[in-house]
């Protein structure tokens, strides 16, 4: 075997080692696409397991308030025995004796049981029905916090995904510029050795290949915190290998109407719902507390078995049983109740004024939003063109220099601001996603089907 094909042999062994070790990574990487990350951050996030929680709690809230609605049956019983009898006094006159004195009577058995069954209905509570609104209230703002959560998890790692592809467009864009580097002081050192460039172009060159190789490996770190910010977002391992699926392409999206999205953060957003919720709790409060003037009436009945003798083998049994009306109201407690009333109307009126300050936060940063997105917008119309021109620039510098009319300089500057015109097209798309995205949370337009993947 001859030295080049001996030569050539070994090239292509190493060739397919390195070909056959990436394959090997590339299948243990987990491949992310954003669905997939979505779908993962709902799914593994602690925070939106904690607000299911409290929907089944304030559930639970719900059944209680019924529950008073209901009649309560109570059964009680209890045995005695008596180590000395009670004894009551009578006038002495009844025992026969002279008048003015007193008699003690015994009376009662050494042994005794008593049973007795009750059953209560409350036919009127004010307090109670008022309690039932309170409580589905309640149930409501726990649905609306969890949607908010969820929302807010779904951003999250909608702006991380968007972050990682970031990362990983300026890694490949700053890659790019180092091989179009190395190509360029590949070919000038093969013109240095045919005499028809001098040694300045092949230090200019060099230099600039130095210059691009610590961006690389900036780049690379760069890309590899927001991959690992991803994996926190979705709940993976650190250590886990990822790959990204996706570029940062730029589809414009349909958005509301300047009015059509103040109508929906008005009437959509899922923090400005559950505050709203939460007045409307308060101002049941209100109306729970001024109850406490009103009466309550309920119904009973019970039942009583009761037995009484000297053993618990003879024993003298006799039953009872009663029916009736309870009327309570109470007539003064000190103007405890006006105090209550006070304050549950002072948090309804804390949080009426919660309510408006968010209302104008939001649609604030609905309008700061709306100008991002046309700002991005119409960054990314121009660095489209000034891509194309900075990639038309660089080839033409390249012409000129084999045609020996350009200098390095030229080549130098042209891929320079072809990397940044690439660089600012893709940060321009980046701004542009994530805007709408923080968007649609901020106008309550999140698909629906991600509230139901852990119900």
């Amino acid at each position: 075997m001859s030295f080049d094909a001996r030569r050539s042999s070994r090239i292509f062994g190493v060739l397919f080692s390195v070909f056959f070790i990436g394959f090997l990574s590339l299948q243990a990487q987990t491949p992310i696409t954003l669905e997939k990350a979505l779908e993962l951050s709902v799914l593994q996030n602690k925070s939106i397991e904690s607000a299911l929680l409290g929907i089944k709690k304030s559930d639970a809230t719900v059944k209680e308030a019924y529950s008073n609605t209901l009649p309560s049956v109570t059964v009680s019983g209890s045995y005695n025995y008596n180590l000395m009898l009670p004894v009551f006094f009578l006038p002495s006159e009844f025992a026969g004796q002279p008048p003015g004195g007193f008699v003690a009577v015994s009376a009662g058995a050494p042994n005794g049981f008593t049973t007795t069954a009750q059953v209560t209905q409350v036919l009127f509570n004010a307090a109670v029905f008022k309690a039932i609104s309170a409580s589905e209230r309640y149930s409501q703002i726990s649905v609306e916090q969890y949607k908010a959560t969820v929302a807010k998890s779904l951003l999250a790692t909608e702006k991380a995904f968007y972050g990682a592809l970031l990362a990983k467009e300026f890694h490949e864009v700053t890659k790019a510029s180092l091989l179009n580097g190395e190509e360029n002081l590949a070919n000038v050192r093969i013109y240095l050795k045919q005499g028809l460039v001098a040694e300045f172009d092949e230090m200019r060159a060099n230099v600039g290949v130095e210059n691009i190789r610590p961006i690389v490996i900036q780049a690379e770190a760069t890309k590899l915190t927001a991959y690992n910010g991803l994996k926190l977002s979705m709940g993976k391992d650190i250590k886990e290998d990822i790959s990204v699926e996706g570029s940062l392409d730029y589809t414009p999206e349909k958005l509301p109407t300047e009015q059509e999205m103040y109508d929906m953060v008005i009437n959509s957003n899922y923090d400005l719902k559950s505050l709203q919720m939460q007045l409307n709790v308060s101002k049941d409060l209100v109306s729970i507390k001024e109850t406490e003037y009103y009466p309550s009436v309920a119904a009973f009945a019970n039942y009583q078995y009761l037995g009484a003798g000297n053993s618990l083998g003879s024993m003298n049994t006799a039953q009872s049983s009663t029916v009736g009306l309870q009327v309570q109201m109470s007539l003064f407690n000190g103007f405890g109740t006006q105090a209550r009333v006070q304050q549950a109307e002072i948090d309804a009126q804390t949080l009426a004024s919660q309510q408006e300050l968010l209302r104008q936060s939001l649609l604030l940063q609905a309008n700061s939003l709306q100008l991002q997105i046309k700002s991005a917008e119409q960054r990314i119309l121009g660095q489209q063109k000034n891509v194309e021109q900075a990639t038309r620039a660089y080839e033409i510098a390249n012409i000129r220099y084999k045609s020996g009319l350009g200098s390095q300089i030229e080549i130098s500057d042209s891929d320079v601001a072809l990397r940044q015109a690439r660089l600012n097209k893709a940060q321009a798309i980046h701004d542009y996603k994530v805007a709408v995205a923080e968007l649609k949370v901020l106008i309550g337009s999140v698909n629906p089907r991600y509230f139901d993947y852990k119900k």
